[in-house]
């Protein structure tokens, strides 16, 4: 599941997965399209909120397209409108919650103006700041049995997973990623880096207690910048679970925010009650409106929100169904 604070659209979505242990992951984009999920379930932990309409493509000599009233993203990965059509954003399924379909003219906006004679292309140059800059995230809890071989996972468990968690990383070209219950024992995170993830930054979330623990990490691809990180236990009793925390720059700004309070979450099936100083200590003033978390938040999307102002404070997210 990923969610966003009050300037952010955000996206839930689980799949399962491992042969041997049951794996939740998911794929996103901060604008708000799933990149890799499963078909929706009604289970607690599997539920996909991202409704696309599913539109026609079609192809340019080698290249797809997605044709009119398509939806670009039907595909689990961006496939741009055919020529002549643009990229609209609206409430196509009428629940209120937006999403991108492929039109001539988007639909509410004045015609546009006759087009101006041909004019020499400009130099390209940076991205202009507040320009659309989409972020492709994903995440995977492989679950600790997994990690620590345990309840009939094999003693490959781990190596295995490790491998697909950067195998399916690579293939959602994504820049974010967040990995929950891949550990070195209960509370520390696998080396993602040393995996396959070769220059990006990992930032750890260990959660040690007593014999037992948790774990969860976030990983930024190359061009990201950490500017502060932290992490630990969202509870101090035996329903503790971990969270890592970062302040980023992004190559680009992303709708508007030059930084974002980034977070890898594994909630507590009861309640967060620790925690909150350090995401308020990393983030410091964007925490209340650049902020995106990821993760398995153990709960129905409604409980969504409690747990978002335990750790995060603020609005509750808007989420995209």
């Amino acid at each position: 599941m990923l969610v966003r604070s009050a300037t952010f659209l955000a996206v839930v979505c689980f799949a399962a997965g491992s042969a041997e242990e049951g794996s939740e992951f998911g794929g996103v984009a901060a604008e708000g399209v799933c990149t890799s999920c499963a078909p929706p379930s009604l289970a607690e932990d599997v539920g996909l909120l991202q409704l696309t309409t599913r539109g026609p493509q079609e192809k340019v000599g080698s290249a797809p397209c997605t044709g009119l009233k398509g939806d670009p993203y039907a595909s689990g990965h961006h496939v741009f409108c055919c020529s002549g059509l643009q990229q609209c954003l609206g409430n196509w399924l009428g629940t209120g919650a937006k999403s991108y379909l492929c039109y001539q003219t988007c639909p509410g906006s004045p015609a546009p103006a006759p087009a101006p004679g041909p004019a020499p292309a400009p130099a390209p140059g940076p991205m202009p700041v507040g320009a659309h800059f989409t972020v492709p995230f994903f995440w995977q809890n492989v679950h600790w049995q997994c990690s620590v071989a345990a309840r009939g996972s094999s003693g490959s468990c781990k190596e295995k997973m490790s491998q697909r968690f950067v195998q399916l990383a690579h293939e959602a070209k994504a820049q974010v990623v967040t990995s929950i219950e891949l550990s070195n024992g209960m509370s520390q995170p696998v080396d993602l880096v040393a995996l396959g993830l070769k220059g990006w930054k990992q930032v750890n979330g260990p959660c040690a207690k007593g014999g037992g623990g948790d774990s969860a990490a976030l990983a930024f691809a190359p061009g990201w910048v950490v500017e502060k990180s932290g992490g630990g236990c969202l509870r101090t009793d035996y329903d503790t679970r971990a969270f890592a925390v970062a302040r980023v720059a992004p190559p680009s700004p992303v709708q508007g925010c030059s930084s974002l309070c980034v977070l890898a979450v594994h909630a507590p099936h009861t309640s967060i009650d620790n925690g909150k100083g350090i995401v308020s200590s990393v983030c410091g003033d964007v925490v209340g409106s650049c902020a995106i978390a990821m993760g398995d938040w153990n709960t129905p999307v409604d409980g969504v929100g409690r747990l978002w102002a335990d750790l995060i404070g603020g609005a509750a997210p808007h989420l995209l169904f």
